[in-house]
């Protein structure tokens, strides 16, 4: 019996182990696998460092996410940072005004600096006059499989900002925004 036993438990300990060397790990993920999975992101947690002035002259105060920077259209979005290096939004369940049921490409995406930050091309956001797309550039402090993290600079001082600033605010910013998404459960 007890023969029995321990080749029963040597037999689980076996499968353990080869079963949990199939799984990749977080550590053993490249930055690129862990970015584009498939289920998108969701913003689970805004915050400004300073507050930010809203173009109705209000301000929003740290938690742009309760502060009113987001619609609440806007809350369920779910983001996608596909392998093609394209970035996409999908509307979520709740839908702004004009929004269609489809996902909107929001334009491309790409590491740089040893993959500590994130580079977002806005197609969204393009000026004509220079000739170039909005760039928002994000400090990685956190990716895994579940939770990606940025610190964002945002100086709405240079020119291309202030042509297309961030809801058509008119009190040029600067500061930094700290973002958190979730992966979509």
């Amino acid at each position: 019996m007890k023969k029995t036993l321990f080749a029963l438990m040597a037999l689980a300990l076996v499968c353990a182990v080869a079963l949990s060397s199939c799984k990749k790990k977080d550590e053993d993920k490249t930055k690129t696998e862990l970015i584009t999975q498939a289920k998108g992101w969701i913003l689970t947690q805004a915050n400004c460092s300073p507050d930010y002035r809203l173009n109705n002259g209000t301000w929003c105060n740290t938690d742009l996410l309760k502060g009113g920077f987001f619609l609440d259209c806007e809350k369920d979005d779910i983001f996608y940072f596909k392998e093609n290096k394209s970035f996409v939004r999908d509307f979520g369940g709740t839908k702004c005004e004009g929004e269609s049921g489809k996902d909107e490409t929001m334009g491309t995406w790409a590491f740089f600096e040893d993959e500590a930050w994130v580079r977002l091309y806005m197609a969204a956001y393009y000026d004509f006059e220079n000739d170039k797309y909005f760039e928002l550039k994000g400090i990685i402090l956190e990716l895994d499989d579940t939770t990606l993290r940025l610190q964002v600079p945002i100086d709405e001082t240079d020119e291309l900002a202030k042509a297309k600033m961030f809801r058509g605010e008119t009190y040029p910013y600067k500061g930094d925004f700290y973002l958190t998404f979730k992966v979509k459960k």
